[in-house]
């Protein structure tokens, strides 16, 4: 039998994929590939100095040291991929290349690996160590740069730190560029810092990478030079703003997306001698519309079941004070409307997320006003908060957990003790005593829960009182309680806040000061507080915007 052939490897600092060899001869006997190995080297370059080393890691789990300008052998590894760290670089020194990287071990042979090592001067003067962390999903990119002063931009990675040596002692500005548009930073990007020598200054960006815009939003306008209300949609970034109902004297409004995003159910309340409200589905790619009920009076709220086959909706019945009953209707209109349960009145219906249950609002001809829980037929309607806890306004004051075990509900402060409301999770069975997960002050109220689609948050419309009066805003809680994130900044008033179906995102509306009156614009805000984008910006006003897919 041949003896093996040994073969020596380059590989430059990018390490290029090495060459398998070929053997020694044709017609050799086949023998079980023996190990190779690794030669490591590293080379300095710069005005600085790293004289204790680094440490060169296999693996992530045999270490060796390493001196500059000297070698290391590292035989019997077994052939295949590796991965090579390197670690302990001094102040000012930067790898080039990947941390760590990839090396491919060739049997019976010893693969070069030549590490670069750029060294800055580090004579006197101060340091800046810049750190960057990034979180959420991947942005997409190799990573940012780092602007000190009227420095060249230094490049760093997505989670790196790297050094900037020999600044003078005085104050500096330094920040993070070569950031995507939906990545945000956290706190503000511009920092000033001082060092006076030797001293060393630490700066750290916390950035939230963002899913890419999608879906599309619809929402109602009212224009101001004419009378009336229509359905319109629009790309979820504010771009492609299109009229999907009309004529110009229609009242159509409440949209909501079906699951599927390809229809859109609302309220038309255009007045008539002969008919009331109606509920309309519209088939956006067609945009034929399909009457699926019509009120006698006035109608509210259509929303759809999961599966999108059936709607929703509160109509009055014919009752002295026009008391309102919840409803379903086969979204196709191929069918008559049924009441859902029998407690009295009943509104404000949320189905859960698997279609089998709704909660609702409903009060009994002699009794206080309490959430219930049905299923579809409506024949086993259970209270699950409390007789004599006030419920807090009507519409969008209840809302599901994503796995249907909870319920959260706004509620008004005790009668008798002070003003406002808060809210409360309880379990869906009824079985629980309800939760106070806001717990806010006197005055403070807390109302509109939405449950975020990963159950991870609850956001809601949040007022507080100071010494400027009445603080409105959006802000995020955890179901089980605890510190609440305030993710607008002392707004007027908002309204109709939902979730994007990712959950990355919130829209609603609020006011915008125009002459002559205040309209709402649609607005989106990023789940942590950033990114806030007016979508909306005209003469018109909006309201009732539903984020479809």
């Amino acid at each position: 039998m041949n003896a093996p052939c040994t073969s020596r490897v380059l590989t430059t600092l990018a390490l290029l994929a090495p060459l398998w060899l070929g053997g020694c001869g044709a017609g050799e006997d086949l023998v079980a590939p023996r190990p190779g190995g690794l030669e490591v080297s590293a080379e300095q370059s710069g005005p600085g100095d790293d004289p204790d080393g680094i440490v060169v890691v296999v693996d992530t789990t045999a270490s060796h040291s390493l001196l500059p300008d000297s070698t290391l052998e590292l035989p019997d590894l077994a052939p295949g991929p590796h991965a090579l760290a390197v670690q302990g670089l001094g102040p000012g020194c930067t790898l080039t290349g990947p941390n760590p990287r990839d090396v491919t071990v060739i049997p019976d042979s010893l693969v070069t690996v030549v590490l670069e090592i750029a060294c800055a001067a580090t004579g006197p003067g101060g340091t800046l160590m810049a750190t960057v962390e990034t979180g959420g999903v991947d942005p997409d990119s190799d990573g940012y740069a780092v602007l000190v002063d009227t420095l060249p931009p230094e490049p760093i990675g997505l989670a790196d730190t790297i050094a900037f040596t020999g600044l003078s002692a005085d104050s500096h500005v330094v920040r993070l560029t070569r950031v995507p548009d939906r990545c945000t930073i956290a706190g503000e990007n511009h920092r000033t810092f001082r060092v006076e020598e030797p001293d060393t200054a630490m700066i750290a960006w916390e950035v939230t990478c963002w899913p890419p815009v999608s879906g599309r939003i619809a929402f109602a306008r009212s224009p101001v030079s004419a009378s009336g209300r229509n359905v319109y949609m629009m790309n979820a970034d504010g771009t492609d703003v299109v009229q999907l109902t009309g004529p110009e004297g229609n009242r159509d409004g409440e949209p909501e997306w079906s699951p599927d995003g390809t229809r859109v159910a609302y309220v038309n309340d255009t007045s008539s001698f002969s008919r009331g409200s109606q509920v309309r589905v519209l088939d956006v790619a067609s945009r034929r519309v399909l009457v699926v009920h019509t009120a006698s009076l006035i109608l509210f709220a259509p929303h759809w079941s999961p599966d999108g086959t059936q709607l929703s909706f509160e109509d009055s019945d014919d009752e002295p004070g026009s008391v309102l009953h919840v409803y379903l209707v086969p979204a196709d209109g191929r069918g008559s409307p049924r009441r859902l349960a029998n407690v009295g009145q009943e509104l404000d219906a949320v189905w859960s997320r698997d279609g089998a249950r709704l909660a609702f609002r409903g009060t009994p001809a002699s009794g206080s006003e309490r959430v219930y829980v049905t299923d579809l037929e409506g024949t086993s309607s259970t209270p699950v908060s409390p007789a004599g806890l006030s419920l807090a306004l009507r519409d969008d004051g209840i809302d599901w957990s994503p796995d249907g075990s909870r319920i959260v509900f706004a509620a008004a402060h005790p009668l008798g003790a002070d003003f406002g409301s808060d809210l409360y999770v309880v379990d869906a069975d009824g079985t629980s005593e309800p939760v106070n997960i806001t717990a806010s002050a006197r005055f403070s109220s807390n109302v509109q829960p939405r449950w975020s689609p990963d159950g991870r948050l609850i956001a809601y419309a949040c007022s507080d009182v100071d010494r400027d009066g009445l603080i409105n805003d959006i802000c995020t809680i955890p179901p089980e309680g605890g510190t609440r994130t305030n993710l607008t900044k002392r707004l007027d008033s908002y309204h109709a806040l939902r979730w994007s179906p990712d959950g990355s995102r919130v829209v609603f509306t609020r006011p915008a000061e125009r002459g002559g009156g205040s309209r709402d614009d649609v607005f989106v805000v990023n789940a942590d507080g950033s990114g806030l984008v007016r979508l909306t910006d005209s003469d018109a006003g909006e309201s009732s915007p539903s984020w479809g897919r």
